[in-house]
């Protein structure tokens, strides 16, 4: 089977669209259509129904996702052990907008380039929560996050977060204190205002 039809089908699942499963996969969505079209030809299998508005994954195509992904990832590790000269194209990854980490991501990153020299690098730093989207939006192929619960991928570190005030501060007696935070989806803050709301 050619696997060029399974990372067709698993791009048009994901995005349940064949005009932005083309567009994503460079190739115009009449070759879109023809390469479904194959697919469920060979399989004797309809896979998405189609109407001029809408594109809807079938109960087969639902069963379809997992085995296709896993022949995909089969080969793609094949190439790049056998291969890895043939690994091409561009990885962005997303990292927090800590000067300090950028050390140690560089670091990680050094030899997957030395080993992947036809791999292009590209670095976004911002907040995890954006990170999270674009991950979702496929817009990010990989990203380095903080968030609290560290439960949406591979946990690499955990940390207690703690409060910091000057070594002689007092609690004012009528218990009402400023509190300096970041502003926006920083996991600082979410992390400070639910321990605030514990209180």
């Amino acid at each position: 089977m050619d696997t060029s039809l399974l990372r067709c089908f698993l791009t048009v699942s994901d995005t349940q669209s064949f005009s932005v499963a083309a567009s994503r996969l460079n190739v115009t969505q009449s070759t879109v259509s023809h390469q479904i079209a194959r697919l469920e030809e060979d399989l004797g299998k309809q896979l998405f129904e189609r109407t001029t508005r809408s594109c809807r994954i079938t109960a087969d195509g639902r069963d379809l996702v997992p085995y296709a992904a896993r022949v995909l990832q089969s080969v793609d590790e094949m190439e790049q052990n056998f291969k890895p000269q043939l690994l091409r194209g561009k990885a962005v990854i997303g990292g927090p907008d800590d000067y300090y980490l950028f050390a140690t991501i560089t670091d990680a990153l050094r030899g997957f380039m030395m080993d992947k020299p036809g791999v292009a690098v590209e670095m976004k730093a911002g907040l995890g929560a954006n990170h999270i989207r674009d991950l979702r939006d496929r817009n990010l192929d990989l990203a380095v996050v903080r968030e609290i619960g560290g439960n949406s991928g591979e946990v690499l570190r955990s940390e207690r977060i703690v409060w910091i005030a000057s070594p002689n501060w007092v609690p004012p007696a009528d218990g009402v204190f400023l509190l300096a935070a970041v502003d926006g989806g920083c996991v600082y803050r979410k992390a400070a205002m639910m321990a605030m709301d514990e209180r």
